[in-house]
């Protein structure tokens, strides 16, 4: 319980068109790394400074019930950032999953109406990849992303900034999905979220330049300064309000500006604590409670001094 307490995210549900559901989750699966970097929040783990969102492995391993075997082994785990692209749509992940996770809870229902597929949904609720697809019999039927990278914190403000701005990237950038991805394969965009979640905004992502057709080194914070403007265009194709737009977007342009997120200002100001000469267990309590005191006065974590 305190291994996934300790791996609070801030997971919310994108529905989407089942016609479009192939190029959003793709999209998606693209801008994740992006995402993971900026609002990363989780670098201290019992004391121990460890990755920049140790969250990410943290829930990846105190799930993982792959077994020592020649062949089990060799099995994605259960937590996971993907296997591929989608080439076709939401049923590929479905079908993965039938094939390759043994059912944990091997119920099935009594009875069961048509269209609610509630074996499936059983079994889709014991896989936990970071982009999880949600088929739900609710209005008809519908489908829709579960984004579970994002963590929890440090404030609300950031929180719902940070949600904001992942899905107008989505939308902004959906409509290229298909002219990027064939250069760039999927095992990259694995390397580059795990890489997110170890090195923060200092990450180096492998990304693709359409104009020049190269896939080239570049950090964090130059691919996210590029994409930012299009997130108005995105968002307010949702017809999401402007006021909301633009809190969303100054709270993000704020963190990459002053490169500072959650993980950053904790780390800093353990950093100043402990070099101040105060005991590190003594600094770790004080950071605890001056985060929690910054957290619920809700100013984003870009404008908190360090201590």
């Amino acid at each position: 319980m305190t291994l996934e307490g300790a791996n609070t995210s801030f997971q919310f549900h994108y529905r989407v068109e089942p016609t479009d559901f192939r190029d959003v989750w793709n999209t998606a699966s693209l801008l994740t790394p992006l995402m993971t970097a900026l609002a990363a929040n989780s670098p201290l783990l019992f004391g121990k400074r460890l990755w920049q969102e140790t969250r990410i492995p943290l829930f990846e391993q105190s799930v993982d019930s792959r077994v020592a075997h020649t062949f089990r082994a060799r099995l994605p785990p259960r937590v996971g950032f993907g296997n591929g692209w989608l080439r076709e749509g939401i049923h590929e992940l479905f079908v993965e999953g039938a094939y390759l996770f043994p059912p944990l809870m091997p119920v099935m229902p009594e009875t069961t109406a048509p269209g609610e597929l509630s074996a499936m949904r059983l079994h889709q609720g014991s896989i936990w990849s970071w982009n999880r697809p949600i088929y739900d019999p609710a209005d008809g039927g519908h489908v829709r992303i579960e984004l579970r990278a994002l963590p929890a914190g440090p404030t609300c403000a950031d929180m719902c900034a940070n949600a904001a701005i992942f899905v107008g990237l989505i939308e902004a950038m959906k409509p290229y999905i298909n002219t990027i991805i064939p250069g760039l394969p999927f095992r990259y965009a694995a390397e580059n979220f795990y890489n997110a979640a170890h090195h923060g905004l200092d990450a180096i992502m492998l990304w693709p330049d359409i104009d020049s057709r190269t896939l080239r080194e570049r950090t964090v914070v130059d691919i996210l300064e590029e994409l930012l403007p299009m997130v108005s265009g995105g968002l307010a194709g949702l017809d999401v309000a402007t006021s909301d737009i633009s809190r969303a977007v100054s709270i993000a342009g704020d963190t990459l500006a002053s490169g500072q997120n959650g993980s950053r200002w904790l780390l800093g100001s353990l950093a100043k604590l402990t070099a101040a000469g105060t005991e590190r267990s003594e600094a770790l309590r004080v950071l605890v409670n001056e985060y929690r005191t910054r957290a619920l006065s809700n100013t984003p974590v870009a404008r908190w001094d360090i201590l």
